[in-house]
C-alpha cells in the first residue's frame, strides 16, 4: 500500500494514537494500575514518529506550523507544533500527496 506522507501522519495521529491511548486506560481500569505508566513513554514515542514526518523538497516537519505574516514577537518567529496538516507545506508550497504518475513504459 502506498500511502501518501500526509495521509500516513494523519492515520498516526487521529487513528494509531486515541487507539492506543484508549486501550492503554483500559487496561489500567481493568487488568492494572501499571498500565497507566505506559501513556507517558508513549506520548514521547508518538511525538518522535510525529516530527520524523517531514516535507520531501525542504525537510520542515508536517506538523511545524509558522504565522503566514512574518511577523515576530520580541525579534522570535512564532511558530508551534499542530495536529493539523495543510495539504501543502507553509515553506516551500509543495504538495504533501502528490501522485506523480510517470508517462511511458
Amino acid at each position: 500500500m502506498n500511502l501518501g506522507l500526509r495521509t500516513r501522519a494523519i492515520l498516526l495521529v487521529f487513528v494509531l494514537w486515541p487507539l492506543l491511548g484508549l486501550s492503554v486506560a483500559w487496561l489500567s481500569l481493568v487488568v492494572s494500575e501499571w498500565f497507566a505508566v505506559l501513556s507517558l513513554p508513549m506520548v514521547f514515542i508518538f511525538q518522535e514518529a510525529f516530527s520524523r514526518f517531514r516535507c520531501e523538497h525542504c525537510g520542515k516537519p508536517l506538523g511545524w506550523n509558522e504565522l503566514a505574516l512574518p511577523r515576530k514577537l520580541f525579534g522570535i518567529k512564532l511558530s508551534w507544533w499542530t495536529p493539523h496538516i495543510p495539504k501543502r507545506c507553509s515553506r516551500c508550497r509543495n504538495e504533501y500527496d502528490r501522485r506523480e504518475v510517470m508517462a511511458g513504459g
